[in-house]
């Protein structure tokens, strides 16, 4: 990245085009050249021109019956090979039920018993290749 008489940013092993860790700084004012030792710069985007989405899986994933006496079927349409955890957590945010699942693919089902939970409203959070995606789930 150049920008004439005032910046130079070089140094990037995947090409000009990408910015990763490390980069070589020139920093120019008035005809001057100002360096220093390598130290750490954090950079933030004050203006974002595009943003790429991941997958939106809110509508592959379906929780039935739902209310239930406490046991649930999770039905995840997954987009190819993925990991998923699934977390259920009570309205104060307390984690009262936790699985993490590996090597997942295609149309997966999974039997959810949370029948020793107490009756109430629930979160349901089907964290597939790590987004997030939360259901609410109800045990009568």
């Amino acid at each position: 990245y150049t920008l004439d008489g005032v910046v130079d940013i070089t140094g990037s092993s995947q090409g000009p085009a990408y910015y990763y860790y490390f980069y070589n700084w020139k920093v120019e004012t008035q005809n001057r050249t100002c360096s220093s030792a390598l130290v750490p710069v954090l950079a933030y985007v004050d203006n974002c021109t595009a943003v790429t989405p991941g997958k939106d899986l809110s509508n592959a994933i379906s929780v039935f019956p739902n209310p239930s006496s406490g046991t649930f079927n999770v039905s995840v349409a997954l987009p190819g090979v993925a990991n998923m955890k699934i977390e259920v957590t009570d309205m104060l945010g307390k984690v009262v039920y936790s699985e993490q699942l590996s090597g997942l693919s295609g149309s997966y089902q999974h039997a959810l018993d949370l029948s020793g939970l107490a009756k109430g409203t629930y979160m349901l959070n089907v964290n597939v290749a790590d987004k997030p995606n939360f259901k609410r789930i109800v045990i009568q």
